[in-house]
């Protein structure tokens, strides 16, 4: 791992991305087996990603001069959640692509999918058995506890009627939090938990919820025709949506507008976070505004 004299200037270096994702590989046997799960955990994997939760949560790790490893287990956790949720919305939401590839429900069945998405949240207690800490069952509660946000936030999403007559945007507000808000939170409050700096969890649930909502807005703003494609079909709740069914003048400004509030929310709650993860947070945030306002142009 390289290094730098000042700790909060450590970025990710090819070697570190490299690391990240060999453990996941390893994590889900995909280049030790070949049978039809990991087979189809391969597909999924191949169709790329970001992998920003996993990138987050080492970066914060790191900073906090938590050891390589353990970073990375730590930045499994968020990751392999996040990639479980996937997998089953494109099979709750019948989407037939994920990442310009074919979904996995599609390529290998329904049957399948729910299986890889259940071995994915498996594998990220797995994650946390590998850590040497003392904070193992305040990581395991805390894992159980977003898990369970971002279940109650899809049965929401879920659960709306099929016209998407949803025209509250308070209700959205909460929908977006709960189903967002959790596994991007946790990219910030596993590391804190994991170096004893639990008093800032509040601070950090405040900064991250936030910048999940409106990192939601920006996704659905992107994804706004393939929703409304849906309408009839199924639930997909979507601010663009909310906005038109309350006769906004114009939805995509209201949309960013709130977007941006949210975001400098979220920013505000930055300042009690224990440096460096201030300014890092303060970073991804600025990056989405940047994003947001792109968007308010068009």
């Amino acid at each position: 791992m390289k290094t730098n004299a000042n700790i909060t200037d450590i970025h990710l270096f090819k070697s570190d991305e490299d690391f990240i994702e060999d453990l996941i590989r390893n994590l889900c046997n995909i280049n030790q087996d070949k049978n039809l799960l990991s087979r189809a955990l391969e597909h999924h994997f191949n169709a790329g990603g970001a992998r920003s939760r996993a990138y987050l949560t080492y970066k914060l790790s790191r900073n906090f001069l938590v050891p390589q490893e353990s970073a990375a287990y730590l930045s499994c956790i968020p990751e392999l959640l996040h990639n479980a949720s996937l997998i089953h919305d494109d099979l709750q939401d019948l989407d037939e692509e994920r990442r310009g590839d074919v979904s996995v429900w599609k390529k290998f069945g329904p049957d399948i999918a729910i299986c890889a998405g259940d071995f994915l949240i498996s594998a990220s207690y797995a994650c946390i058995a590998a850590l040497d800490t003392k904070y193992a069952n305040i990581l395991i509660n805390t894992v159980h506890d977003h898990i369970s946000s971002v279940i109650k936030g899809q049965i929401n999403d879920v659960t709306q009627d099929k016209s998407q007559s949803l025209d509250d945007v308070s209700v959205y507000e909460i929908i977006s939090a709960k189903k967002s808000g959790p596994l991007l939170t946790m990219c910030l409050t596993l590391p804190l938990i994991y170096t004893g700096r639990q008093a800032f969890i509040n601070y950090a649930t405040a900064a991250l919820e936030h910048y999940a909502i409106g990192y939601q807005i920006f996704d659905d703003i992107t994804d706004v025709a393939q929703d409304q494609a849906k309408i009839g079909i199924k639930p997909s709740v979507n601010i663009i949506t909310v906005l038109q069914k309350n006769n906004h003048a114009n939805p995509l400004k209201a949309a960013c507008d709130l977007a941006l509030l949210h975001l400098s929310e979220s920013r505000a709650s930055c300042a009690q976070l224990p440096f460096p993860s201030n300014s890092i947070i303060e970073a991804e945030i600025s990056k989405m505004e940047v994003k947001i306002k792109s968007l308010s142009t068009v």
